[in-house]
């Protein structure tokens, strides 16, 4: 278990499932490289809450996923590197600060479609040239 009441599933589950809660919530990801970070490999993450999810869920669900991933994560060449964020103007959470601390993400830019990337590397990652 991560947060209270948000269950691990990442590697037995095929679908590139990461958490879920007991409600039905669950974070997924899919490896995509972001030409917007000179083509680095990240996790896109993607969340589908219930109806029933209580207030916090969202933010719950970020969190554990962006924690189950870095203490999975290992270093060889291809693997992606940390996760990213890709919301719309309707999806923007209220803090809109350039960094945020948890998940550890700061804000990248913007897609052509007007989504806002925000990353986040895992602890491990290996970045420099």
């Amino acid at each position: 278990m991560a947060d209270a009441g948000i269950e691990v599933v990442w590697g037995r589950a095929p679908d590139g499932a990461v958490c879920a809660l007991a409600d039905g919530s669950t974070s997924h990801v899919t490896p995509a490289a972001l030409d917007l970070i000179a083509g680095r490999t990240f996790w896109i993450y993607e969340a589908t809450l219930s109806p029933a999810a209580a207030p916090g869920a969202a933010a719950a669900l970020l969190r554990a996923t962006f924690a189950a991933l870095d203490a999975d994560f290992k270093p060889p060449a291809g693997r992606p590197l940390g996760l990213c964020v890709l919301s719309g103007p309707d999806e923007l959470r209220t803090d809109r600060a350039a960094r945020w601390a948890d998940p550890p993400l700061v804000h990248a830019g913007y897609l052509p479609d007007g989504r806002q990337v925000r990353i986040g590397y895992f602890t491990d990652a290996h970045i420099g040239g």
